[in-house]
């Protein structure tokens, strides 16, 4: 679980990340084998679950006819293609770096928790876990005498 504070007229976020099969218990099987690789933005009125290919509103029910709004971000030709097309083009990908970065980061954050058996409170300007000695090992790679890079 990832918790971000408020920004300026932004609210705190609380984000669940699942994985390895593990999936919210509000989705139904039909809903998680189609969206097993996605997104669940809960609202205080309903809930939107989207992958790279669909989108739904639930509980769908409740919004039977409601019509989808405009399309803001063109379909991905795929992270891999993007990233291509931008070194030989110079025509920036969807996800930059600058933006890719730090959603990385916070993602391998979730993992650098989970081994560390801790809670982290992160410092990001300084890469380190303010609360957390032990996670520094996952953070920071030690070579063996001898071996450098």
């Amino acid at each position: 679980r990832y918790q971000f504070p408020a920004r300026g007229a932004q609210p705190p976020v609380t984000l669940t990340w699942y994985h390895g099969g593990k999936h919210p218990a509000l989705l139904t099987p039909e809903q998680y084998k189609n969206y097993s690789s996605g997104v669940l933005f809960m609202g205080e009125k309903g809930s939107l679950i989207s992958n790279y290919h669909q989108h739904a509103l639930l509980p769908e029910k409740d919004f039977e006819g409601q019509p989808p709004p405009a399309v803001k971000v063109a379909n991905s030709i795929g992270h891999h293609r993007e990233w291509i097309q931008a070194c030989k083009t110079g025509v920036p990908a969807g996800c930059p770096f600058d933006y890719s970065g730090p959603l990385t980061e916070t993602a391998l954050l979730g993992n650098v928790a989970y081994r560390a058996g801790s809670r982290l409170e992160w410092d990001w300007q300084r890469l380190r876990a303010v609360n957390c000695a032990r996670a520094d090992e996952f953070i920071h790679h030690r070579y063996r005498q001898g071996w450098k890079l």
